[in-house]
């Protein structure tokens, strides 16, 4: 299996998981890591699985990958992720969300070994709506009033487009839809948990740009076991389960909701302010409908927000107290080993019910 952008907060939370799982995992990303500090650094990934760098505007560079790890599965998460970078630089957005994506699904249409394809793209690909109170399906219209934004709905376009031709030669390719996800190991700017770390490490005010804005809040394993659960029935049934999936909570909780639980869990205290900085427009609720990966892949999620919050914090805290690599990497693993507990022993409620 190929992980493009396997050094991100969610490629590491995704490596990790893999290899528990004793999958043969190979990551593709830029030589430099995304952020400082880096959750893939501080893990020591690199030393537990194989890699190339590279970036996916570079086709020759991605041929060379493909050629030499050879995977049946590709779960395609390079990109640049950032609603506000992408005012900053348009250019870098659209060339990496939408031309990456035509370069991966290129080279697979000449790859004698991929037989699937999962292009992560987000929530945000969703026109935006007036009626903010009405989660997105999968079915509705595409859009974007930013250039991020706008960049994953062409992406969900490219690969829709690419997905009709690969069909014929017996390949799947799904989208995956989700935002918003939180736990350890993030540090991008411009997110409200990496935002809010960063104000605690040095003591400094939290401030918030618009506190009462709603979006699907929840911990990264969620999103990541749909996708593997996408994964696993594309390459069995591609016919079956190819095109967009949602991943998504069931309660709609704002940024302040957020900010509140971090204080109830912090040890340290927090200072939180309203911000003046609201000098582009984001959308004031962001909803998705999951209930066809309920209904399909029999997804639903398995920690509620409370306790996503929580885990996340406990996380943080962890690192903060200067906790070692294998020691960061060992509270990842029981991260991960709860949540597959609490998820056997919601089912095994749920068995019990019918």
């Amino acid at each position: 299996m190929l992980i493009t952008g396997h050094t991100g907060f969610k490629g590491s939370w995704l490596s990790v998981l893999l290899m528990l799982w004793g999958a043969n995992v190979y990551g593709y990303s830029l030589e430099q890591r995304p952020t400082d500090p880096s959750m893939f650094t501080l893990l020591d990934l690199a030393s537990h699985m194989e890699q190339d760098f590279g970036d996916v505007r570079d086709r020759d560079s991605l041929k060379q990958a493909l050629r030499k790890f050879q995977p049946e599965l590709v779960i395609h998460m390079a990109a640049q992720p950032i609603v506000v970078e992408g005012f900053r630089d348009p250019v870098r957005t659209f060339e990496t969300n939408i031309m990456g994506t035509v370069n991966l699904l290129e080279l697979v249409r000449e790859s004698e070994s991929v037989s699937g394809v999962i292009i992560v793209t987000s929530d945000k690909c969703y026109r935006p709506s007036l009626d903010h109170a009405v989660a997105f399906s999968e079915g509705d219209p595409l859009g974007g009033d930013d250039p991020y934004s706008a960049s994953k709905a062409c992406q969900e376009l490219v690969s829709q487009a690419y997905g009709r031709m690969l069909a014929m030669e017996g390949i799947g390719v799904a989208t995956v839809r989700a935002g918003n996800v939180i736990g350890g190991g993030d540090w991008a700017t411009s997110r409200l948990v990496p935002d809010v770390i960063r104000s605690l490490r040095r003591s400094d005010v939290i401030f918030l740009r618009h506190p009462l804005h709603v979006r699907p809040w929840q911990h990264v394993l969620e999103p990541l076991v749909g996708y593997l659960r996408v994964a696993e029935r594309l390459l069995q049934h591609p016919g079956d389960y190819c095109g967009p999936w949602n991943f998504g909570p069931t309660e709609r909780k704002t940024v302040q909701d957020v900010v509140d639980v971090i204080q109830q869990c912090w040890t340290r205290p927090m200072t939180v302010r309203a911000s003046d900085d609201r000098n582009f427009y984001e959308m004031p609720s962001v909803i998705v409908d999951s209930r066809k990966a309920q209904r399909e892949l029999g997804w639903t999620p398995v920690w509620d927000f409370a306790t996503s919050v929580r885990m996340t914090v406990e996380w943080y805290e962890r690192w903060m107290d200067g906790e070692s690599s294998g020691q960061l990497l060992d509270f990842t693993i029981n991260q991960i080993g709860t949540f597959v507990q609490d998820a056997l022993r919601a089912h095994l409620a749920w068995a019990e019910g019918l």
